[in-house]
């Protein structure tokens, strides 16, 4: 049973990556809410550029921007930044011309780089929802990253 709030439900979970932000808004989703996943946006913005390498998918991503001490890392860091400032500015904006829309939204873990704008717009339209890691959890997210990578910003503190 969906509860009636009187204004509309409006998530924004944040947290490193793999720290539950999918894992909460799939369940939301199935609760009933509708639900954004930004790295699915991103995915489809980077489309032509991931197929060139022959990737696909959040991992495919990954691949496609590699290892942070890789020669190409650096410019494809801030390629992904972009769509992800492009696909939450986009977001955002579908928000503010609707005040009802009802949404939960699964970030990444980089929207911490998105701007003072973005995140300013993005507290004025929703409430955050911080995902915290301990100390230990963090170290498991950085192991789990060296086995299995995801697209992470790491803005030269690798």
């Amino acid at each position: 049973m969906k509860t009636q709030f009187l204004s509309p439900l409006r998530l924004a979970l944040i947290g490193m990556s793999g720290a539950g932000k999918t894992f909460w808004t799939k369940r939301l989703a199935e609760a009933g809410h509708p639900r954004i996943c930004c790295d699915d946006r991103i995915e489809e913005r980077l489309h032509s550029r991931l197929q060139a390498g022959g990737h696909a998918g959040t991992r495919g991503v990954a691949a496609w921007m590699g290892w942070p001490d890789s020669v190409t890392y650096a410019s494809r860091e801030v390629d992904y930044l972009a769509e992800e400032i492009a696909t939450l500015n986009e977001v955002l904006t579908e928000l503010e011309r609707d005040p009802a829309k009802e949404l939960v939204l699964d970030t990444t873990g980089s929207v911490i780089y998105a701007g003072n704008n973005l995140l300013l717009r993005l507290r004025r339209q929703m409430t955050v929802v911080y995902l915290a890691a301990s100390a230990g959890e963090q170290q498991l997210l950085v192991e789990r990253y060296l086995s299995d990578p995801k697209p992470v910003l790491w803005r030269g503190a690798f």
